[in-house]
């Protein structure tokens, strides 16, 4: 189990290196990078947040439903 836990990382290590290279090349070209820096990390901060409360909703939906169908 571990290994497989292990392959799974280094799979999405190498994908998000993908998306992380060409975002960290587009913060260090814009005049102000910290600044870019800052609004990347409050966007991403947001999405994981938003993606959250969509998880949680859907987690509370299965729940409601399973609870429909037990009584």
């Amino acid at each position: 189990m571990n290994i497989s836990r292990m392959q799974r990382q280094s799979i999405s290590n190498e994908n998000l290196s993908q998306v992380i290279a060409p975002l960290a090349s587009y913060i260090c070209a814009t005049d102000r990078p910290r600044e870019t820096l800052h609004s990347a990390l409050a966007a991403l901060v947001e999405a994981i947040k938003e993606t959250n409360t969509a998880a949680v909703l859907h987690v509370a939906s299965l729940r409601a439903d399973s609870l429909s169908l037990a009584s």
